[in-house]
């Protein structure tokens, strides 16, 4: 009776490891939590580099911002003459000034309080703002009563009717709509991101009443650099001023660059830890397949004696080192997609995963079973017929 071919190997691997369930689920357990813990920090890596790119896209990579220090006494307001050096030059495309402050808005179906941002014009093409309907606001707006709202607000405001020439009222004065702002994503809320979506838009000269002077306090200066490199060196240039202003340099390109070594730190934690649950479960499978070795001596010496080869015997130890390592691969796959959707949904952290990673994951299972079933494979094949058929 020959044994050749892998149909009859995987059947008898299977078989083998049916007899033995217990043993089978011990040794799948280790693979299986290291498979899922892979599978977990990985979905929860990649939702915050989505994030993290998400928030980048939404400042605009050539972007800086001169932002007021929270902390900053009245004496140490940023104004127009602090932040003006930095917002002209060749190498700057556009820029806007920008204050900001919480009004009562009122309109035909809701009264609340909002941000109003009192812009410039170039404030919508350097936050490449993007139209609902109506328009944003222009360079012949100056002093004019118009604003644009985010589209949560217009439709908090207004329902499913057309803003557009609609009158709002903005604290003690009455605004027309020109315009609604598109949808922004704002996948997580931060600091440096402001959901433009619940904002309200209005012109500068008109929230100051006239056009800014150079002691005017601001609470924010928008630069377009004409490229990365531009951005980075105004913002180097900002940050090294001597002024005893308290302003925060906002520099996109940096905080992705940030974020990248955050994200690999986190990375390379995240694989050390699975790949010690891995090592774990593959040395314990290993411990279990040898004490099967042991167990079923006399079985590998009766089939030995019926004909079957040294190779067939490691083949059906390699096999069932595959099977179990594939199946744990594929549970810890399923817990860790599970894990990971629970967090999603219940830490409400962002979390993303791939196909790709996924059946790369289960390799990996696969290709560990393989590498610590060798030497159990290859002691079960040395055994002697005649010792293991009188092995009791």
């Amino acid at each position: 009776m020959k044994f050749h071919g892998a149909r009859a190997l995987v059947v008898l691997a299977v078989e083998g490891l049916a007899r033995r369930r217990l043993h089978s689920a011990l040794s799948a357990l280790g693979i299986a939590i290291g498979v899922a813990a892979l599978v977990a920090m990985n979905g929860i890596n990649r939702g915050a580099r989505d994030v993290t790119l998400a928030h980048i896209q939404l400042l605009g990579t050539r972007n800086v911002v001169l932002r007021q220090a929270v902390d900053a006494g009245q004496a140490e307001r940023l104004t127009w003459a602090v932040a003006q050096p930095y917002g002209a030059g060749v190498s700057v495309v556009r820029r806007s000034l920008l204050v900001q402050q919480l009004v009562r808005v009122e309109g035909p179906r809701a009264t609340r309080d909002v941000v109003m941002l009192g812009v410039e014009a170039a404030y919508g093409r350097i936050m490449d703002l993007r139209l609902q309907r109506g328009r944003l606001l222009d360079e012949g707006d100056r002093h004019a009563r118009v604003t644009a709202l985010g589209d949560t607000l217009a439709l908090q405001l207004f329902g499913y009717e057309d803003p557009i020439d609609r009158r709002i009222r903005l604290g003690d004065d009455w605004f027309t709509v020109v315009g609604v702002i598109g949808a922004r994503a704002l996948p997580f809320p931060t600091t440096v991101t402001r959901d433009l979506n619940d904002a309200v838009l209005v012109p500068l000269t008109t929230v100051l009443g006239r056009a800014p002077t150079s002691d005017e306090p601001i609470d924010e200066m928008w630069i377009e650099a004409v490229d990365d490199a531009a951005a980075a060196s105004i913002a180097e240039s900002a940050r090294e001023a001597p002024a005893r202003t308290r302003y925060i340099v906002v520099a996109p390109r940096e905080l992705l660059a940030q974020q990248a070594q955050v994200r690999r730190t986190f990375a390379i934690l995240a694989i050390a830890i699975a790949a010690l649950c891995l090592l774990v479960g593959g040395i314990g499978m290993m411990n279990i397949l040898l004490a099967s070795t042991v167990e079923r001596t006399a079985e590998i010496g009766l089939r030995r004696t019926v004909g079957a080869t040294r190779q067939d015997i490691g083949g059906q130890f390699l096999a069932e080192a595959a099977i179990l390592s594939g199946a744990s691969g594929l549970v810890g796959t399923g817990i860790g997609v599970t894990v990971t959707a629970g967090i999603a949904r219940y830490a409400e952290w962002p979390v993303s995963l791939s196909l790709t990673g996924l059946a790369t994951t289960v390799a990996i299972a696969v290709a560990l079973g393989l590498a610590f079933g060798v030497y159990p494979a290859s002691r079960a094949a040395r055994l002697e017929p005649i010792d293991a058929v009188r092995h009791e």
